[in-house]
């Protein structure tokens, strides 16, 4: 099984939200979705697409009353298949998009 994990940081901005909903759209065009803008799951030929919330299991609180708790909301982009042939042309589409848009990634692995 071939599996890469990109990680989205929001940081809660206007386009951010826009550019997620937009990157659904994208892969919506070529693949088959089931789920909304900010958690779904795609397939693509013989490839599997997820988009979920990243766990945390604890939230940082501030140290002080009047420091700002300023937090990003990781969202994890899996995409999983057991044969490498569809994968590139997917992964192009999606980081393509997501760099002109302005959304941060991070490959994970």
């Amino acid at each position: 099984m071939y599996r890469i994990v990109y990680e989205i940081r929001l940081k809660g901005m206007p386009n951010e939200m826009e550019c997620l909903v937009k990157l659904h759209e994208v892969i919506k065009d070529v693949a088959v979705c089931v789920g909304s803008a900010t958690t779904f799951t795609c397939f693509y030929k013989n490839v599997v697409v997820k988009l979920m919330p990243k766990y945390m299991d604890k939230v940082r609180q501030p140290s002080m009353a009047y420091e700002p708790l300023l937090q990003t909301i990781s969202i994890n982009l899996v995409i999983e298949s057991r044969s490498v042939k569809y994968i590139p042309e997917l992964v192009e589409r999606i980081y393509s998009f997501a760099k002109n848009c302005g959304l941060a990634l991070q490959l994970v692995r």
